[in-house]
């Protein structure tokens, strides 16, 4: 911490004084100087839009994972397009995957293991498929 201290310091950016000693021992304060708030505002600016940029591109890897989902699920039910139950059966699934995607993220997974988990939780779903279209 001392050497942080130093640095601003010498940088110019704080500036201590003494304070009195009316509550015990003589005390050194610090306080920014002008140079410091305008340090600190270009700072914070940077890095308001450092987070931007990495909010987005998180963001985009779960839309990225989103899309995998959806492929997955379309490339399954693709043989059976058109038939009714099906494509009930399939809005329900990619419900159901999407929400156990988030809930394994929510527990920390990183997303290529949760997209796997997901995937590996409905079992055979090409079975379920065939048995749906044939009703």
């Amino acid at each position: 911490m001392y050497s942080s201290v130093r640095r601003l310091e010498v940088d110019g950016d704080i500036a201590w004084y003494w304070g009195d000693e009316s509550q015990g021992g003589r005390r050194k304060y610090f306080r920014m100087t002008e140079k410091g708030k305008a340090t600190y505002d270009r700072n914070q600016s940077n890095w308001e839009y450092a987070k931007r940029v990495l909010d987005n591109l998180l963001e985009r890897k779960g839309v990225v994972m989103h899309e995998q989902l959806t492929n997955y699920v379309d490339g399954v039910f693709a043989p059976y397009d058109g038939v009714k139950s099906v494509t009930e059966l399939k809005a329900d699934l990619l419900s159901d995957l999407q929400e156990r995607f988030r809930e394994l993220k929510a527990e920390g997974k990183d997303d290529e293991t949760a997209f796997a988990m997901t995937i590996e939780s409905i079992g055979d779903i090409e079975q379920t498929v065939r048995e749906v279209a044939n009703l």
